[in-house]
């Protein structure tokens, strides 16, 4: 049943699934399922500790387990809100973006995922971008003055 059931888009996956744990033991229901969405959100929260890490020059571990698919889109809309609000996406940040998009992709399609071929599409003109800013230079970080972020010096607030 499990077999002709799996994959319908008018049945419910996440409750075949129980229905198929349970007839095993109802225990294992407990023990090894987890609804989709709350694993589709857990994916994006580790994907934005991945960009966390970029932004400050860490190159994180792309691993087997992680969804790509999702990975990516998060990736993406990252960078896009980045872009669009006028936000600095660094050649470093870009470099690394491209060569973790890259690797996720890769994942993607070992994972078999029928979203690959649609996913590439609409990241192949963010890809564009990041390779052009990429492309550039790396400005040297300047030295901020001794101060508080809005320039005023600490001695100014001492007296």
């Amino acid at each position: 049943m499990f077999q002709l059931l799996s994959g319908r888009p008018n049945v419910d996956q996440d409750e075949l699934l129980k229905i198929l744990l349970e007839q095993d033991s109802p225990e294992m229901v407990k023990r090894l399922f987890r609804d989709s969405g709350e694993h589709s959100q857990d994916e994006q929260e580790k994907e934005a500790d991945a960009i966390t890490k970029m932004l400050i020059g860490f190159s994180p571990q792309v691993r087997g387990d992680e969804d790509a698919a999702v990975r990516l889109t998060t990736l993406a809309q990252f960078i896009e809100r980045r872009l669009q609000t006028g936000e600095p996406v660094t050649p470093e940040f870009a470099r690394l973006a491209l060569m973790r998009g890259a690797q996720l992709e890769h994942l993607l399609e070992a994972q078999k995922s029928p979203q690959a071929p649609q996913l590439a599409a609409q990241l192949a003109p963010l890809t564009k971008i990041l390779t052009h800013i990429a492309a550039q230079p790396s400005m040297p970080p300047q030295p901020a003055p001794p101060g508080t972020p809005d320039g005023t010096p600490y001695e100014a607030l001492q007296q």
